[in-house]
């Protein structure tokens, strides 16, 4: 049988891994939103999608998709 403190411990830990799941989502979209940036000023600068891509160790077509977007 459930007591009030299993209760209380349960809806504690599920508070806990929401929140840290909620700030690991948000460090990831974080993290993609400061790649996209990057890539974005790289391609202002001039340089190529092939050697951004090699640079940042990421797909060209990743850096394709933003010039054209």
């Amino acid at each position: 049988m459930r007591t009030e403190l299993d209760r209380i411990a349960e809806n504690n830990y599920a508070r806990e891994e929401g929140l840290r799941q909620g700030l690991e989502q948000g460090l990831e979209q974080g993290q993609a939103s400061m790649r996209k940036e990057v890539i974005r000023k790289f391609l202002v600068f001039g340089l190529s999608p092939e050697d951004i891509a090699k640079a940042l160790e990421i797909p060209e077509e990743e850096v394709l998709s933003l010039k054209e977007g």
